[in-house]
């Protein structure tokens, strides 16, 4: 019985891993290997208190055939949340991935002492019935005169159209020591943007502002 097909195959290796990266080491009562090669899951484990069930079904291992094996891995793959794998950013994505967004924050940052960088990953989501890869670029934001980075993806690549262009946010530090200020220029686009960058800016610039804004003033007084 085939439970996923070969297009599958990459997205559940991914699913797979992270599930071994957690402390539980399953999802949902399913190990990565039972992810894997789900004909290796031959119990489901039932901790219903109900007592409409027999006795012998409350809080025990049920034998399970091909069919609940099926529709249980399914039901897995559909609930397992969406997210995004990063290969790198060593790469170009520009000839698998949308990358109009991209040539936006680059122009807005050349004169802002801000260096970005292309990269390359996955959206690994469910879609019409199915748990596949979806290709997006993506873009790493340094600051030239700073230690502060982030990582930034397009929303639409991820989310779906919307009426605005929105970045969002993927990953923001400051390696050295703490300065909120040089975090903040790092993504203070919108100074001297051009009309079309702000379009992409002023959505990234407000999450990042309130989300640093949040952060810091659950510090100390010695770190702010």
């Amino acid at each position: 019985m085939e439970f996923y097909g070969d297009n599958e195959i990459a997205a559940v290796r991914m699913i797979a891993d992270r599930v071994r990266e957690t402390d539980e080491y399953e999802y949902e009562g399913w190990s990565p290997e039972e992810i894997l090669d789900p004909t290796r899951k031959s119990y489901i484990f039932d901790s219903s208190l109900s007592f409409l069930k027999p006795i012998y079904c409350r809080k025990g291992a049920i034998k399970i055939n091909d069919l609940d094996r099926s529709l249980g891995f399914r039901k897995r793959l559909k609930n397992y949340p969406p997210f995004i794998h990063i290969e790198g950013y060593e790469s170009d994505a520009s000839s698998r991935a949308e990358t109009g967004w991209i040539k936006m924050i680059e122009n807005a940052a050349k004169s802002l002492h801000i260096s970005a960088q292309r990269g390359f990953g996955w959206q690994n989501q469910y879609s019409n019935c199915e748990r596949v890869l979806k290709p997006i670029s993506l873009l790493k934001l340094q600051g030239q005169r700073s230690s502060s980075m982030a990582e930034i993806v397009d929303s639409d690549q991820v989310h779906g159209k919307f009426t605005h262009k929105i970045a969002k946010i993927l990953f923001i530090q400051n390696e050295g020591r703490i300065a909120p200020y040089k975090t903040k220029g790092l993504v203070n686009l919108e100074l001297d943007a051009k009309p079309l960058e702000k379009k992409m800016q002023e959505p990234l610039l407000h999450l990042i502002r309130v989300e640093a804004m949040q952060n810091f003033s659950r510090q100390s007084a010695n770190q702010q």
